[in-house]
This record gives structure tokens, sequence and C-alpha cells, in this order.
């Protein structure tokens, strides 16, 4: 749809051209950036019959232990302090939230058994002030949605990909 088109539907329902100029920005955002994630998510929850939603043993408050990231070339373990402040919780019906102290870290997660699935992690963007913060919030947001299994042993979890290389280490909390 263009964007005269866009503006004469939304004038209809009463939206200023502000509201228009939002829509067509974030619309064309959204393409450039989501759609392979998303349509691998779709497919991959859509075709398998997995019900949106997680295990009573993996929802709650879990500390983040470390993960794979770019920086580290692989999976690393968090100094104590980062690890402390690194916090994962999931809910029941699949949501998921992060942070190691600075930025939110935000996406969906279906998991039944050992099979996880997670769609595109969304991370504010501000600034912190120590760049080992920022490295662990952006190698936690890549872990939860590039892995493929999780597995729990006792009060830890670890994900991992579908080669079986570790992307996150959890702890109960």
């Amino acid at each position: 749809m263009k964007l005269p088109q866009l503006a004469a539907v939304f004038l209809t329902l009463g939206v200023g051209i502000a509201g228009v100029m939002a829509v067509e920005a974030s619309a064309e955002r959204a393409r450039a950036v989501a759609p392979s994630s998303f349509e691998t998510l779709i497919v991959r929850a859509g075709t398998s019959g997995r019900v949106m939603g997680v295990d009573e043993d993996v929802t709650g408050p879990w500390h983040v232990l470390g993960a794979a990231g770019e920086a580290s070339g692989g999976y690393a373990p968090f100094e104590r302090s980062l690890a402390e402040s690194a916090v994962l919780d999931i809910a029941a019906d699949g949501g998921a939230q992060a942070t190691a102290g600075c930025n939110r870290i935000r996406t969906s997660v279906w998991q039944s058994g050992s099979s996880w699935y997670a769609g595109p992690a969304v991370m504010t963007r501000m600034a912190c002030p120590d760049p080992a913060v920022m490295a662990a919030e952006q190698a936690i947001a890549q872990a939860l949605s590039g892995a493929d299994t999780i597995s729990l042993e006792g009060d830890r979890a670890a994900l991992s990909d579908a080669s079986g290389v570790t992307l996150l280490v959890i702890e109960r909390r």
C-alpha cells in the first residue's frame, strides 16, 4: 500500500499524517529487518504443531552465567559481577525478558521437552557505561534467538544450537 492510500485510510480512521508517516516508516523497517526471522519462526512453530508457551520447569527467574558472543568467539562464562546482574525471566505464556544491567531484551519462546524455538529478540539501545555489559546483552539476545535445544540439569539449564554448541547457560535465582 502506498503512502497516499495509507493516508486516506488513516484519515478516515481519524489518525493524522504524523501517524501515517510513523506507520509507513515502521512498516518499511519491519520489511527490511525482520521478515526472514519472523517467517522462519512462523514456519517452525506452525508446521511442527507446537503450542505457544514453556514447560513449568523452564519458567521463572534465572541468572545468566555466560553466553556465546562475537567478542568471545564462542561460549564464555561471565565475570562474577556480570553473572549476578545478568537475568532472564521466562513466563509460562512464552514471554521472555532479560538484561545484564543496562538494556532490556524481549522475545517470545516456545519450548517442549528439549526443543526450543524463539522469535527475534528485540532490545533497547541505550549506551551503557560498561562495554562488557553491552556485549553480554548482545550475546544473550543472539543466544535466545539462535538456540534450538534446552537441557535442564538441576538448577541449571543450557541453550544450544542445532549442532550442539552451547550458546547460553542459566541458573535458577
